[in-house]
């Protein structure tokens, strides 16, 4: 197997993996087709929870999944050993991020988003099967739509448990948690 040569440097493909089971997959076949059949040393440069400190990781940032901005990232003209990351979920933030991101290191270096993996997902809420049904049969209220929701006009808390039923022992404080980090909770 060979390197690749990155600006004259002789390195393995990086990829930057995303911490969730389809995209840990994704990138272990990927990893798999560019030794075994094109035959290039790879590596997993990082493991990372959000996609916007992946790409930051592709975009060379030292600290690609630091709170803030391009800067606080240690981001700037820079050699990057990460070259790819796969299922990459982008949103409108990011690419605000990804625009700031540009002014710091160049057109150039930014990461290029090559396209689908040949299979879409989607995120959002899930209201299990029993309370959904129960809404719909006592009082039509479908609590798939987030409209059923507003409390002048239902109340479909009924149907749910209370937040103090919560057992507190498994809960984290926020600063402990991925949501102490500004570009995901804005």
């Amino acid at each position: 197997r060979v390197n690749i040569n990155v600006e004259g440097v002789s390195v393995p493909f990086g990829f930057a993996v995303l911490d969730w089971p389809s995209a840990r997959l994704l990138a272990d076949i990927a990893q798999i087709l560019l030794s075994e059949i094109i035959g290039l040393n790879t590596a997993v440069t990082g493991l990372y929870s959000s996609s916007l400190a992946a790409t930051y990781a592709v975009a060379g940032c030292s600290d690609p999944a630091a709170a803030g901005g391009p800067a606080d990232r240690g981001c700037g003209p820079k050699f990057s050993n990460t070259h790819a990351v796969l299922e990459a979920w982008q949103g409108a933030t990011d690419r605000d991020y990804l625009e700031s991101l540009s002014a710091v290191i160049g057109e150039q270096a930014l990461p290029v988003e090559l396209g689908s993996v040949g299979y879409s997902g989607v995120d959002g809420l899930y209201v299990a099967t029993k309370p959904r049904m129960e809404a719909w049969q006592n009082e039509g209220l479908a609590l798939e739509y987030f409209r059923s929701f507003n409390t002048t006009w239902h109340n479909a808390s009924r149907y749910f448990h209370k937040y103090t039923d919560i057992p507190t022992a498994g809960l984290r404080k926020c600063s402990e948690t991925k949501l102490m980090v500004p570009d995901l909770t804005e």
